[in-house]
């Protein structure tokens, strides 16, 4: 049976604008973003939504790789000055690229993230974006298990066929587009799919 009762989840990860989500009558899950003082609000039909969702890791490689390549510099500097016997240099040098390297990795660890994604059921767009355990974990795992749960009862309760599921997934995609969730080319590829499989 489809719950009426609103579920709710507050996220406020370090480094992104909170995001409010609240799944309404069931049927609807409404997604508050609050992004540099702007509110957009957007809602995603359950029906358009696959469960269960997925765990994705983002990893800022191109800071990483910036941080290694100044690691390495500070390394071979520090030897240098060390065996022209230049303490001086060696300790600015070192100092200096642990320092840069601190910053270099803080910029890697904020453009990192892990998120659990939940994709629209047939074309693989992904529509909803969780900060992983976030603002804790039973929380944040109680709601994905709600959601996951209600997307499933909602699918099972309504019987679609599996042209008005494509039908409905084109509607949910192209508010979305509308709305500047998702971009045109994300729109025109997922429709392609849709049709494909039509």
């Amino acid at each position: 049976m489809i719950t009426e009762k609103t579920i709710q989840l507050f996220q406020k990860a370090k480094f992104a604008p909170p995001i409010h989500f609240s799944i309404l009558r069931g049927r609807v899950l409404e997604i508050t973003n609050r992004a540099r003082r702007k509110k957009q609000v957007y809602k995603v039909d359950l029906l358009a939504l696959r469960a269960p969702s997925e765990c994705v890791v983002s990893v800022a490689w191109r800071w990483w790789l910036i941080s290694l390549g100044v690691f390495l510099l500070t390394v071979s500097l520090v030897l240098v000055f060390s065996y022209l016997h230049l303490k001086v240099y060696t300790l600015i040098v070192g100092a200096s690229g642990v320092l840069a390297n601190m910053f270099l990795a803080a910029l890697a660890w904020k453009n990192g993230s892990r998120q659990q994604v939940f994709y629209s059921r047939h074309s693989n767009v992904p529509l909803v974006s969780l900060h992983l355990g976030v603002p804790n974990k039973n929380e944040f795992q109680r709601f994905v298990q709600l959601l996951e749960e209600q997307i499933e009862t909602i699918r099972q309760e309504f019987h679609l066929t599996r042209d008005q599921e494509l039908a409905g997934e084109m509607r949910t995609l192209r508010r979305l587009t509308n709305d500047g969730v998702i971009s045109l080319d994300e729109y025109e590829d997922s429709k392609e799919v849709l049709f494909q499989k039509h």
